[in-house]
């Protein structure tokens, strides 16, 4: 049942900083390719770690991103 959740990518903090790990983001993708969450809004700061996990999805052609405001990229999975 997909509902009309969003998650951030910034709920850990190290350093003062907002960081999401790499792993965090495995498993955001596998809610956001589940329809447990509707979108995945990913800040500046935590780009690097969601590239590697992007990069190891095996339904990466299936996610769409869309450049937003302050570096923000917001991910959706495409169910066409």
């Amino acid at each position: 049942m997909a509902t009309n959740a969003k998650m951030s990518a910034s709920h850990s903090i190290r350093g003062g900083i907002n960081l999401a790990t790499k792993e965090d983001f495995v498993r955001q993708l596998a809610d956001l390719r589940d329809g447990k969450i509707e979108e995945l809004l990913v800040e500046p700061d935590n780009f690097m770690a969601f590239q590697q996990a992007y990069r190891e999805s095996s339904f990466r052609s299936q996610i769409e991103g869309q450049a937003g405001r302050g570096g923000q990229i917001h991910y959706r999975f495409k169910t066409d």
